[in-house]
């Protein structure tokens, strides 16, 4: 007789083995061992096998820099160059000349991170026409402290920034 609330004493060996999930595909080419070598087009975006974890891994580092720059020419030198060495050796870039083509990939990516930030979470205007309710953006993005986030929300809301807004929409 079972009583609810005690184990009971089966025997394991009757039951069949299930097989555990594993790690996702993502970790195991994180963790691959296999050179991964990345090229770019005459625009200068990434071709090739890897662009989609290229485009993924430069995303993730455009969205540490830190939101409050105003863009990327204001993002310090001893920063671009760590992205550059980051980017060189993880991706076996070998051409020094390569290096414009893989900044200037981060800067779009960061102007692209910081449009979503202002339409989603500053603006909610898409937000309202799709009825999409996403949280905090403090709580997605963990590198976001809320001095900065605040910092973000008044240069965004500048009459200088809403002016230059105004302006590349009707352009």
């Amino acid at each position: 007789m079972e009583v609810e609330g005690s184990l009971s004493t089966t025997n394991q060996d009757s039951r069949p083995t299930l097989r555990s999930r594993g790690t996702s595909a993502g970790l195991k080419a994180n963790n691959s061992k296999e050179l991964k070598f990345i090229e770019f087009d005459d625009k200068g975006r990434p071709i090739g096998p890897w662009r989609d974890k290229f485009s993924c891994d430069m995303g993730i580092i455009a969205r540490n820099i830190k939101i409050t720059i105003e863009d990327w020419s204001k993002v310090p030198e001893g920063q671009k160059e760590s992205i550059w060495l980051d980017a060189k050796n993880k991706w076996n870039i070998t051409d020094a000349g390569k290096r414009k083509a893989v900044l200037s990939y981060v800067s779009l990516l960061f102007k692209d991170f910081k449009t979503y930030l202002t339409i989603y979470f500053v603006y909610k205007t898409r937000n309202q026409r799709r009825k999409v309710s996403l949280d905090d953006p403090l709580s997605i993005y963990p590198q976001i402290t809320k001095e900065v986030w605040e910092e973000f929300v008044r240069q965004r809301m500048d009459a200088n920034i809403q002016d230059k807004s105004k302006k590349a929409r009707v352009a």
